[in-house]
């Protein structure tokens, strides 16, 4: 143990020796396009400041900032809405086609599939019977269609 920790001795002088040749570089603060980019930030935020804090017409401006800011959240707001009911029917018409699809017996066309689906007495009415004849009920009664 006492000879590994002499061997790490031996090894400190000789990085800091190596790290001693090394240079650094060391910035003394901004100086620069960094010191002018700050200084014109600074001033773009104070006569945006002296803008709206007028004493003339500065009620006037951040009135108009406001109603600009309020009508932007009011669009903003039905553009998001109208884009969640777009997506909320997509997937909506994506899952009754996947349905549609799965529900198909093997072999028959879309259009097949689709013409047996929406003839017959599924019209809206409670039999094929043309309108003002006759149908009969479960027990056996005659009943005049609707």
């Amino acid at each position: 143990m006492r000879r590994r920790l002499r061997d790490l001795g031996d090894l400190v002088p000789d990085v800091t020796g190596r790290l001693s040749d090394l240079q650094f570089r060391r910035r003394r603060g901004m100086s620069g396009p960094g010191v002018a980019g700050v200084g014109l930030l600074a001033a773009g935020v104070g006569a945006a400041l002296m803008y709206l804090f007028d004493p003339v017409a500065g009620n006037r401006r951040r009135a108009l900032a406001r109603d600009m800011m309020s009508g932007l959240a009011r669009r903003s707001r039905t553009a998001m809405d109208g884009a969640s009911r777009d997506v909320a029917n997509r997937a909506r018409g994506l899952l009754v086609e996947m349905r549609s699809r799965l529900g198909r017996r093997e072999g028959e066309s879309e259009t097949a599939a689709v013409t047996s689906r929406t003839s017959g007495p599924g019209d809206g009415r409670r039999s094929g019977a043309p309108l003002g004849q006759p149908t009969q009920g479960p027990g056996g009664e005659t009943r005049p269609q609707p």
